[in-house]
C-alpha cells in the first residue's frame, strides 16, 4: 500500500504543476467517477503484477494485456483514456480530487481484506 501512495502522490504532483489554469468543458470526456474506477481498476492491475517479484519479459507481456483487458472491460481503447487522462490532468484541481477518491476506494479495499 506504500508504493500506491507513493505512485499517486507522485502523480498528483506532477499534475499539480502543470501549466496555466484553464477553463476546458468536460463534455465528451468520461465522468470523474467513470475516470476513478479505471484508475483504481488501474492500480490493483499494477499491483498484482508487481506482487509476482518476477522482472522479465512475460510480466511486461502480461501487463500490457491487462491493460488492454481492463481498456475493453470499461468499453476504452488506449487511446481514449489516455485523451481522457489528458483532459483530466490539465486540470490540477480536478485531478487532485479523482486521484484522492482514488486513494479512498483503495483503502476501503485494502481494509475489508
Amino acid at each position: 500500500m506504500r508504493k500506491i501512495c507513493t505512485y499517486l502522490f507522485t502523480v498528483i504532483l506532477l499534475f499539480s504543476c502543470g501549466g496555466k489554469k484553464s477553463e476546458i468543458s468536460h463534455e465528451g470526456f468520461l465522468p470523474e467517477d467513470k475516470m476513478v474506477t479505471i484508475l483504481v481498476d488501474m492500480h490493483l492491475l499494477e499491483g498484482y503484477y508487481g506482487s509476482l517479484n518476477r522482472h522479465d519479459d512475460t510480466v511486461v507481456v502480461n501487463t500490457i494485456a491487462g491493460y488492454d483487458s481492463l481498456y475493453a472491460r470499461h468499453g476504452l481503447t488506449k487511446e481514449e483514456f489516455e485523451k481522457n487522462l489528458d483532459h483530466y490532468g490539465s486540470e490540477p484541481e480536478i485531478m487532485l480530487r479523482i486521484m484522492e477518491k482514488v486513494t479512498d476506494s483503495l483503502n476501503v479495499l485494502e481494509a475489508t481484506r
